[in-house]
């Protein structure tokens, strides 16, 4: 037994809490996928088809229950590579399912076609259809054109709701092409997106610092950050201060078009701040 003030306070305890429990259930029920709506096979799927015929493969955590959401990692490969060549080439499709993601590779596209951009910027409504994604939890990876592609989808705004973050290696948006888009526009989507860009020092196509660092630094100031990044750390990636969204710039000795796998940790690293 309990007194009355007593009894009164647990009561509102306990009824504040049981409203508590409410509706973190009621917001757990609206971001589940009901049982049979989504027709998409835990482990691995093979090419699929965008609307424009460009094939993508999928990669779930052995243990994907399709009433659950999930993150969704979007890889776009370079020039010459694939859905089905790009994996081996990063390597990250363990370090991705194993955290609880799902990760998909697509085949190429050309980051100067406007509608091809577009169709790779539908790659994740596509994938959303058939499995249970978190649409607030989409990140974005690309190398090469890939990169420039899903820069380029960030820049214009074409997925919605915007990218969680961006992931880029050897990007070809140089620091002068960023400028000459924001004269005529906002910075990326509606919000500072956080950003991580990796980038060969001997790259003899995309040379730094008109590519990797400086356009870095323009992202940056979109982030608010402060100019320069900081010290360089053992992996070589530098984390520019003060940001609202974070800002991380990496350089790895290759040439261009290689994906450094030795910065995968650090790309999982990453991209696992900014999962709910």
């Amino acid at each position: 037994m309990c007194g009355k003030t007593l009894c009164l306070l647990l009561f509102i305890f306990i009824v504040g809490d049981l409203d508590s429990i409410h509706t973190t259930a009621i917001a757990e029920t609206a971001q589940a996928c009901a049982p049979g709506s989504k027709t998409g096979v835990a482990g691995s799927t093979d090419h699929l088809k965008t609307q424009s015929g460009v094939l993508y493969n999928v990669r779930t955590p052995v243990t994907y229950d399709p009433t659950k959401t999930y993150p969704l990692m979007v890889v776009y490969p370079g020039a010459g590579e694939n859905e089905d060549s790009d994996e081996p080439k990063v390597q990250l499709t363990k370090l991705a399912t194993s955290a609880g993601y799902i990760i998909v590779y697509t085949g190429h596209y050309s980051p100067i076609e406007e509608t091809a951009l577009q169709d790779a910027a539908s790659v994740p409504t596509e994938v959303a259809a058939q499995w249970c994604i978190d649409r607030e939890q989409v990140f974005l990876l690309g190398n090469s054109d890939g990169a420039s592609t899903a820069s380029l989808i960030v820049l214009r705004n074409l997925l919605k709701p915007p990218p969680a973050a961006l992931v880029v290696n050897a990007a070809g948006v140089s620091a002068s092409s960023l400028l000459h888009h924001y004269e005529s526009a906002q910075c990326p989507a509606t919000k500072p997106i956080p950003y991580m860009s990796m980038h060969g020092t001997q790259d003899d196509l995309f040379k730094i610092p008109y590519y990797g660092i400086n356009a870095a630094s323009v992202w940056a100031l979109c982030s608010g950050c402060r100019l320069p990044p900081g010290e360089v750390q053992a992996n070589g990636c530098r984390q520019y201060p003060g940001c609202s969204a974070a800002v991380t710039y990496c350089e790895y000795k290759a040439a261009h078009g290689v994906w450094e796998v030795s910065l995968n940790r650090a790309v999982m690293d990453f991209i696992n701040q900014y999962r709910n």
